[in-house]
């Protein structure tokens, strides 16, 4: 996988160990007493990294605080001792392999938290929304093949990708600059591929070849830019195969029930984002979905466990559970004769989909991979990515709230992984939401530093903590589907 990281700038580097008071040899020793003292197993906290540094520096003279760490999946606490910066304690998200950063290392985390709070390298925010509101006009005719869904699809998302490139390009003629470091956020179904026809969605082979048909040689042609693109619903029908093994097989969604052999497909929703022609994430709303075997004849319900694919065998029996539906037609709009409506699949893969990905998407992700293992699927669908040494969450709508359910969304737990504790949340520079309804919450907006939600019209919004941030909307003729907003002075 090609993660876009950042090391400390050999003048940062000078400038931090220039600054420093402290002996190189104490530094060490600090390093040392610190591994000693943090618990050795299980899960490291914030009160733990500060009962180590206690037993190192006078209790007067430190500080502990959550920071934002420089890759995906980890988060990180900074010990600052008289005002400066001087350790950092790193782990995984969920706080388990915690280590004290020493060498290069510590001098490449340290350096990200010298500068101003929140200083980014980003210069400009452009999003972007389409008016796909209006119903789809398919004429007499509003089943399509899968042909037809297929060109419909190329057809939508190459008209996606030249918007995407008009929005920068006009970027390009008001600031007189190439080289501008910009974050593009397009908003959910930015191509509208809910509604591509009464039995489609986005067919998802058509769909990724777009991403590398249209999105990629894009991406390639603006390699400061990077390209949350949006967010695209995907389908794969239900075969007669699937049909013919699933007769006893429920789905409960959304507070409804259903036959599984009667609906019309199944459907996911993503957004690829992009910098300098490669694919860094493909970010997936929603949770997976979950299987619970029919018991035994007693009361005793069996435990449901999570299915991390559809192949082209379903159970012949028991309940598929999708615990995080957060759409709003998608079961009333999917017709096909007799079958009507969907299962939302969120991060379970579609039938077929994992050879799409082989075929259209992993070259970009990884150059040297030949499959999509499960390593490499975890990485591709990670709700973060990282630009430049700046760490991003990507959410998709309404996905962070709660499903109802005894254990968060997802997403949500990305971000918050030992529950509403800010203390010890993971830290971003950003958060970007594509969406066509409201803002995330205010737990998940003080993980970040700044905010950016991509929206049908007047929802778009940008949130920071630098000051100084200004918007402003651009005015495109009404023969233009376009909406686009700018957002200047977060480096400042």
């Amino acid at each position: 996988m090609h993660i876009i990281t950042a090391h400390a700038p050999q003048a940062t580097r000078h400038n931090i160990l220039s600054r420093s008071s402290v002996p190189p040899t104490r530094v060490e020793e600090e390093i040392s007493a610190l591994r000693k003292s943090l618990p050795v197993h299980g899960s490291v906290c914030l009160e733990d990294v500060r009962k180590a540094a206690a037993g190192v520096f006078d209790a007067s003279s430190f500080e502990v605080k959550p920071a934002v760490s420089n890759l995906v999946g980890t988060k990180c606490f900074i010990i600052t001792s008289q005002g400066e910066p001087r350790h950092v304690v790193a782990m995984q998200a969920n706080g388990h392999d915690a280590h004290v950063l020493s060498g290069e290392e510590r001098i490449a985390a340290l350096s990200k938290h010298t500068d101003s709070h929140g200083k980014t390298a980003v210069d400009a925010v452009l999003t972007a929304a389409r008016d796909f509101v209006a119903p789809l006009d398919t004429g007499a005719s509003p089943r399509m093949d899968y042909e037809e869904a297929c060109s419909k699809t190329l057809e939508r998302m190459a008209l996606g990708a030249a918007k995407i490139e008009q929005v920068l390009t006009d970027r390009i003629k008001v600031s007189g600059r190439t080289n501008e470091n910009i974050l593009f956020v397009g908003c959910e179904d930015f191509y509208g591929g809910a509604d591509i026809a009464l039995n489609h969605c986005a067919p998802v082979e058509a769909a990724y070849q777009a991403i590398s048909d249209y999105l990629i040689p894009l991406s390639q042609r603006h390699p400061n830019v990077t390209i949350a693109a949006g967010s695209i619903y995907i389908s794969s029908a239900l075969s007669e195969e699937h049909r013919s093994t699933c007769e006893n097989l429920t789905l409960l969604q959304d507070g409804q029930k259903s036959k599984v052999n009667m609906l019309v497909n199944f459907t996911a929703n993503v957004m690829p984002v992009l910098r300098d022609g490669r694919l860094l994430a493909l970010v997936r709303k929603g949770n997976h979905l979950m299987f619970r075997p029919d018991g035994d004849g007693k009361r005793t319900l069996t435990q449901p466990y999570v299915l991390n694919r559809i192949d082209r065998k379903l159970p012949s029996s028991g309940k598929l559970l999708v615990s995080n539906y957060r759409e709003d037609s998608l079961d009333d709009d999917l017709r096909d004769g007799k079958y009507q409506g969907t299962c939302f699949l969120g991060k379970t893969l579609l039938p077929g989909e994992p050879e799409c990905i082989e075929a259209h998407l992993l070259k970009h992700f990884d150059p040297i991979a030949t499959a999509l293992t499960p390593e490499l699927e975890s990485q591709l669908f990670s709700h973060e990515f990282v630009v430049g040494g700046e760490k991003f969450l990507a959410i998709i709508c309404g996905e962070f709230r709660d499903t109802g359910s005894d254990r968060p969304s997802e997403a949500r737990l990305t971000a918050l992984p030992t529950g509403e504790d800010l203390d010890n949340a993971v830290r971003y520079d950003w958060i970007v939401h594509p969406s066509v309804g409201g803002d995330v919450d205010d737990t998940l907006l003080n993980t970040a530093f700044h905010y950016v939600h991509s929206d049908f019209g007047g929802m778009n919004k940008a949130l920071s903590h630098a000051e100084g941030v200004v918007g402003r909307q651009h005015q495109y003729p009404p023969s233009d589907d376009l909406v686009s907003f700018t957002y200047e002075g977060f480096s400042r």
